[in-house]
C-alpha cells in the first residue's frame, strides 16, 4: 500500500454501544455500522430487548478498533447477554444422559468430543479480539448440535412408539414434551419418511 492509501472497510466509521436496563444492569455491548437496523434486529430477536431503557454509544473510526474497543468492554464488563466474549469454563465432562424407559438411542460421542475440542481450539487462539469472535461462532453452533441431539431423541421415541404402540401421552411422557408436541413429532417423522419413500 502507498502513502495515504487505506484498506477499503477499515475507514468506515463503526459504533460500539451499550445497552443498559432501568436499573442500571449492563445487559449488552455491540458494534454495527447501523444503529437503526442492529437495534431492529435486537427488537426482533431478543428476548431481553424490552428491559432496555438506556443507549449509549463510542463511535470509533474502524471497525477494527470497535471490535478492539468490544472486546475488552466485554470481558471487563460483564455484560449479562453477551455470549461472544466470555472466558470459557473448564472443560467438564458432561453428565451421563437421563433416557426414557426402552430408549434404543445412543448420543455420538463425535457431539461430546466435538463441543471440548471447540473450547480447547479457541482458548488456543493468541488473539483475544479473535477468542470473542470464535466465542460468538461457537456458540450459533451449538444450536446445530441442540438440534442433532433432539432428532436423535424423537427419531427413538417415535421409533418405540410405532413398535410398542404407545399412546401419544406414553410418549410425550417419554420425550419430555406434551401430547400435543408428541403428536408433531410423530407427524413430522412420518412425513419425513413419507418424503424419502418418494425421492427412493
Amino acid at each position: 500500500m502507498g502513502t495515504g492509501e487505506i484498506e477499503i472497510g477499515d475507514e468506515t466509521p463503526t459504533a460500539l454501544y451499550r445497552l443498559y436496563a432501568e436499573d442500571g444492569t449492563l445487559l449488552y455491548v455491540g458494534v454495527t455500522g447501523s444503529l437503526k437496523l442492529r437495534f431492529a434486529n435486537h427488537a426482533r430477536s431478543k428476548h431481553w430487548w424490552p428491559r432496555v431503557t438506556r443507549k449509549t454509544v463510542e463511535w470509533h473510526d474502524t471497525r477494527e478498533s470497535a471490535l478492539k474497543a468490544e472486546a475488552t468492554a466485554i470481558l471487563g464488563e460483564s455484560p449479562a447477554h453477551n455470549i461472544a466474549g466470555i472466558p470459557a469454563p473448564e472443560p467438564v465432562r458432561p453428565p451421563e444422559p437421563v433416557r426414557p424407559p426402552h430408549a434404543t438411542y445412543e448420543i455420538p460421542a463425535a457431539v461430546s468430543a466435538r463441543t471440548a475440542e471447540a473450547f480447547e481450539a479457541i482458548r488456543a487462539l493468541p488473539d483475544p479480539l479473535e477468542r470473542v469472535h470464535a466465542y460468538g461462532r461457537f456458540a450459533d453452533g451449538l444450536r446445530g448440535i441442540y438440534d442433532e441431539v433432539t432428532g436423535l431423541r424423537h427419531a427413538a421415541g417415535v421409533r418405540i412408539y410405532e413398535e410398542e404402540g404407545l399412546s401419544l401421552a406414553a410418549l410425550g411422557t417419554r420425550l419430555g414434551v406434551t401430547k400435543a408436541r408428541a403428536h408433531q413429532i410423530v407427524q413430522a417423522a412420518r412425513k419425513k419418511s413419507t418424503q424419502h419413500e418418494a425421492v427412493g
